[in-house]
């Protein structure tokens, strides 16, 4: 019973986004308030745990936004500086059957520059 009722916050989210198309902005914030709810109500969770969790929640998603846009970062620098160009010539090139060892060596020189 308790993994349905934690699972029912992500099935409002994909019945309100996939079902009713609605956008994140105002699927997503329901998700929470019924989370929420069910937390505060049934599992007799306090307020302040409640909001520091949801705080928490919010510095995780702040993480993830942050690899995000460095790596749109990286991405928009290799197009700027032309490297992006070379990638796609040594990734389309037929002369060898050994793409995986091609993708290989492009990554490991990504390493390298770290």
């Amino acid at each position: 019973m308790n993994a349905i009722l934690a699972f029912i916050p992500i099935l409002l989210t994909i019945v309100l986004m996939a079902g009713f198309n609605w956008g994140a902005k105002k699927a997503l914030p329901l998700s929470w308030l019924l989370a929420v709810l069910i937390a505060l109500f049934y599992w007799k969770i306090d307020l302040l745990n409640v909001t520091a969790y949801s705080f928490f929640g919010v510095l995780k998603a702040l993480d993830i936004l942050i690899i995000i846009f460095g790596a749109i970062l990286i991405l928009n620098t290799l197009k700027i500086s032309g490297a992006m160009s070379a990638i796609n010539r040594v990734l389309a090139m037929r002369g060898s059957p050994y793409t995986n060892l091609r993708l290989m060596n492009v990554s490991d020189s990504f390493v390298a520059d770290l």
